[in-house]
């Protein structure tokens, strides 16, 4: 496998997940064995991380349930915060992209996930942190295990680019036997509804090329039991590659850590402004 990673020919196209982080993340992954699971809140494109979001969706709400308080907007926005967006958990990962024409020519590695310059810079933390390499089918059999089906609600798929305002209907065509709220639930996984909320970004993003994984507890005891609230890493990790300015400081505690996975770890490095890997001894 790690000569598939130096060659760059590695096995399937976009069968793989990368997590870009800083120094504090990546030992606290391996440490913890445990990929944790983000809030949503915390989300850098305005789309999501703004109240426009919850408007949006309780305007929709009254407007399917009229009533003498439906401009009273309060107590159903504090619902559907909850419900939509402070109670979930999300993981982005980039994905491999098809290479550009110019770098077919060149045979370089600038369409892997690991080789993104801007990344590097801004989640990586100036090449000083890691980007870790998930198997994207284990990871998604992981975590239907740690949050399974019923308990968990859950989605994952690739991030949608358009530049339109956040707009979306409140979808009663969700049928659900357990009734409203469990139409509510589905809502936020599937149909027009998550795709909107949860999958469409700012073109500004494109470069990301984004896969995420979506997490809702299903049911208060759900969220209770799984304070973690994280995916194991420990059968879907490949592979960990360093930023060309990963603090050497930190190489001993790093190694320690990556031994109880018996992972490879690789060095990304930049040759005239061209990503490479190398193994780091």
């Amino acid at each position: 496998m790690i000569d598939s990673w130096l060659t760059g020919s590695t096995p399937e196209p976009r069968a793989h997940l990368y997590h870009y982080t800083d120094t504090r993340g990546v030992l606290a992954i391996l440490k913890s064995s445990c990929f944790r699971l983000g809030p949503l809140a915390k989300l850098n494109d305005p789309r999501e991380s703004h109240d426009g979001l919850v408007d949006v969706l309780a305007n929709s709400v009254t407007k399917q349930s009229p009533g003498p308080d439906e401009h009273d907007l309060g107590p159903i926005r504090t619902q559907l915060e909850n419900f939509f967006r402070a109670s979930g958990r999300i993981g982005c990962f980039t994905l491999d992209r098809n290479p550009a024409t110019e770098a077919i020519a060149e045979s370089s590695n600038y369409h892997l996930g690991w080789a993104r310059a801007r990344m590097w810079d801004q989640y990586g933390k100036k090449h000083a942190g890691a980007c870790l390499i998930f198997n994207r089918e284990m990871f998604a059999t992981q975590l239907d295990r740690d949050f399974p089906r019923g308990e968990w609600d859950n989605a994952h798929r690739e991030v949608t680019y358009m530049d339109v305002t956040l707009q979306t209907q409140f979808d009663d065509s969700m049928i659900n036997p357990e009734g409203f709220a469990g139409m509510l639930r589905t809502m936020r996984v599937q149909g027009q509804t998550s795709q909107v909320l949860y999958f469409i970004k700012n073109r500004d993003w494109e470069s990301e090329n984004e896969y995420r994984f979506l997490v809702f507890a299903g049911s208060e005891n759900a969220s209770k039991t799984h304070q973690t609230k994280g995916v194991s890493i420990a059968n879907n990790l490949e592979a960990v590659v360093l930023g060309e300015a990963f603090p050497s400081s930190q190489i001993s505690q790093l190694k320690k850590r990556v031994a109880h996975h018996n992972l490879p770890i690789l060095r990304c490095t930049w040759v005239r402004g061209a990503p490479l890997l190398r193994e780091e001894l």
